[in-house]
């Protein structure tokens, strides 16, 4: 059994923290650490499709339209044809697809143009480095 000699053990948790060196660019530099990207933005172009309907099938009406369709696909148990149920929910699912879809593009917009703002920097700043702002309308 090794002595540890007035010394702490590491633990897991020792491996996953963050170190940084205030005004130490090596030091800091060799952590990777993540930059200041900003992104709010829901969906992408590929993830779009399967979160929008899995997010729209979570509520409770248009939950039970699916299920509505799927019963009037049954000619046993139906009466109607599963066209009086499918148009109305398709109808409400595209609506809110393109509202959702628009929303999205907006807040993708706007967190471009926050990323992309002009900002008064003496130098590129990374992370331990110590800053001072002086009453700046926006500070990211």
């Amino acid at each position: 059994m090794p002595e540890w000699k007035g010394r702490v053990p590491l633990t897991r948790s020792h491996y996953n923290e963050r170190r940084i060196k205030a005004n130490d660019r090596e030091y800091n530099a060799q952590f990777r650490y993540a930059n200041n990207y900003i992104k709010t933005s829901k969906y992408s172009i590929i993830t779009f499709l399967p979160l929008n309907l899995l997010e729209q099938f979570q509520r409770l009406a248009n939950f039970y339209f699916l299920c509505l369709l799927v019963l009037q696909l049954i000619p046993a148990i139906s009466s109607l044809t599963p066209i009086t149920t499918a148009i109305p929910l398709i109808g409400v699912l595209a609506l809110t697809a393109v509202k959702d879809a628009y929303d999205d593009f907006l807040v993708s917009y706007l967190d471009d143009l926050k990323c992309t703002m002009d900002a008064f920097v003496f130098y590129s700043i990374r992370s331990g480095d110590s800053t001072q702002t002086n009453q700046a309308p926006s500070f990211p």
